[in-house]
């Protein structure tokens, strides 16, 4: 199909001004229907962020806002696992983090001894089941290089 032949077809057989001006018209439906489409996109994913900070603003509710003692912080010092602080500081059990992080009992066990090098999706998961940001279950004292 040539590009004439196909001219022909978007505009009935007609040429000049009216033809260009159907055309005009056709392309500017087109592209205000993509347009509908990329923000009916872009609702979808502010309603999925949106969805995701109440989320994360449900669990530091539930977590409370609140500091961690003076004893707690001397355990962190002293070089004990931020998840075991934060998780008897919050008053939860092992399974308890577990279930509100999604992840299985032995998961935490391991994350708290330094058995395992978890990933950041995991932490992430439980930093917001333990109502803190991240940075906060990062172990003391460790050089960052």
């Amino acid at each position: 199909m040539t590009k004439s032949d196909l001219m022909d077809r978007k505009t009935g057989g007609q040429q000049g001004p009216a033809a260009t001006e159907r055309l005009a018209h056709a392309l500017a439906d087109v592209m205000a229907e993509a347009a509908r489409g990329a923000d009916a996109r872009a609702d979808t994913a502010q309603d999925g962020a949106d969805r995701a900070a109440v989320a994360l603003a449900d669990a530091a509710s539930a977590g409370g806002d609140d500091p961690l003692p003076d004893q707690a912080v001397a355990r962190l010092i002293a070089g004990d696992s931020p998840v075991r602080v934060w998780r008897e500081h919050r008053g939860l059990t092992q399974t308890d983090l577990a279930a509100r992080a999604g992840i299985d009992q032995a998961t935490v066990s391991e994350i708290e001894h330094g058995k395992v090098d978890p990933r950041w999706s995991t932490m992430r998961r439980v930093a917001g089941a333990l109502g803190v940001p991240l940075d906060d279950l990062a172990p003391w004292g460790e050089d960052e290089n």
